[in-house]
């Protein structure tokens, strides 16, 4: 009798550990939410190309980011309106410098429902040089 009872309390030692185990997994995030927003770690700044040093340029470049799940920086687009300043900020080599800083950017990824999703966010680099 008394074996048995040895061996049901291990069970329930077992169960309860398990449950633990499986419960403390699925609490990712501090609050003990199944949902956590995108949090950027890291933002690299863009370097300043040569050729512009001497041009007192103030701009803002605009990108739009893909946030990969899997942690990783995807593609990196600069949505700046068309024109004559995109046409200036390409010629500089602005746009250029600020994707490669963007895609530099470690963070952790944005989360629902325990899933990490890929989402895509707008960024903005401001130069100035004066």
């Amino acid at each position: 009798m008394k074996g048995r009872l040895y061996y049901c309390y291990l069970g329930v030692i077992a169960v309860l550990c398990l449950c633990s185990i499986s419960f403390a997994q699925k609490q990712d995030h501090p609050d003990g939410t199944k949902n956590r927003p995108l949090k950027i770690l890291s933002k690299p700044r863009p370097g300043i190309p040569v050729e512009t040093v001497h041009l007192r340029i103030r701009a803002t470049v605009l990108v739009l980011v893909e946030f990969q799940a899997n942690g990783k920086i995807g593609e990196v687009e600069c949505v700046n309106e068309a024109g004559s300043e995109i046409d200036n900020l390409k010629k500089y080599g602005l746009v250029r410098e600020t994707i490669r800083a963007a895609k530099g950017i470690r963070f952790n990824p944005e989360i629902k429902d325990w899933q990490p999703l890929t989402v895509k966010k707008r960024l903005e680099y401001s130069f100035s040089i004066n």
